[in-house]
């Protein structure tokens, strides 16, 4: 995976990896999305707790969560 980045950091080309992680999983206890706005601060939502599956369905809800935050509505199915 590192070769895939090194030509665009050629200051590093010669650095030495310790250690690669590509992030740490991200999930909630009843497998379930939370996809929601947070109380009490105006404007802040969130979309979390999708683990590896967030990659696959994060065009859907980012689109929904961006229709939720311009409508003013939930849409349907969240």
């Amino acid at each position: 995976m590192t070769h895939e980045v090194r030509d665009q950091f050629p200051l590093l080309q010669d650095v030495e990896i310790d250690e690669f992680r590509g992030g740490l999983p991200t999930m909630t206890a009843d497998g379930r999305h939370i996809v929601d706005w947070v109380p009490g601060v105006t404007g802040f939502f969130v979309a979390c707790g999708c683990c590896v599956g967030g990659l696959s369905i994060s065009p859907a809800v980012g689109e929904a969560l961006a229709d939720w935050i311009v409508d003013g509505e939930t849409p349907a199915g969240l």
